[in-house]
């Protein structure tokens, strides 16, 4: 009776980015039903905030795939989009939850890549682990070291071995992330190449986290742990 729908999607319609965006957060409140194909027109658009806030509404509002849109993203999401997108996910009631690894398969965007490992780590995906060890051999480095992160934190014990000896090639924040990975794997068949790192390194992050690593091991590490 108060016509608040009427009002939020004449906003949507209007030529002001700021009113659309107020129309954007109103739909999603109102949990009322908006087109697909003109949601996705708007997480296109060239306003960053526009097309973030557009993002956000679709994942609340769309009754088919509201992951949609993340197979046309071209441009680089940065951190902060990031934690905004993370956040409307994780916290979208009776969201319908996709396994992820359908775009570590097939977007040519790392950004979304890196993003959907982050996804697959929160929640806990561990089918998902051959599709992510197939990323060890992308070509961008941040795309490998979000990899090794997430098999990390997988505790993917079948990654081991070739986490182990790809080490010497990587750059060293991918060797940081391979030594953090051995620590919450906690396998205790890496604690003499940890050893090895920590001895033989003059790189202070890749000393710290090959000690850091050691200790995580706790009663497997003890004799190595006294004897360092």
């Amino acid at each position: 009776q108060l016509n608040l729908d009427k009002t939020a999607y004449r906003k949507l319609t209007s030529v002001k980015w700021n009113k659309k965006v107020q129309g954007l957060h109103e739909l999603a409140e109102l949990q009322l039903f908006v087109p697909d194909v003109k949601m996705l027109e708007l997480t296109n658009s060239r306003n960053r905030v526009l097309r973030m806030e557009a993002r956000a509404a679709y994942i609340q509002l769309s009754k088919n795939e509201p992951f949609k849109f993340f197979n046309s993203i071209r441009e680089p999401m940065l951190e902060w989009e990031q934690l905004y997108l993370f956040e409307v996910i994780t916290k979208t009631r009776n969201l319908v939850i996709p396994s992820f690894s359908r775009w570590l398969n097939y977007s040519s965007n790392p950004w979304i890549i890196i993003f959907c490992l982050k996804l697959i780590e929160h929640y806990n995906q561990f089918n998902t682990v051959p599709s992510v060890m197939k990323l060890l051999d992308h070509a961008d480095p941040k795309v490998r070291a979000a990899a090794i992160n997430a098999l990390g934190k997988l505790e993917a014990t079948e990654a081991e071995d070739k986490l182990a000896a790809m080490y010497i090639d990587q750059p060293v924040f991918c060797q940081v992330e391979i030594l953090k990975a051995f620590g919450r794997i906690r396998s205790n068949r890496q604690l003499p190449f940890l050893q090895e790192e920590f001895l033989r390194s003059q790189d202070y992050e890749i000393r710290k986290n090959a000690a850091r690593s050691i200790i995580e091991h706790g009663n497997q590490a003890k004799e190595m742990i006294a004897d360092l």
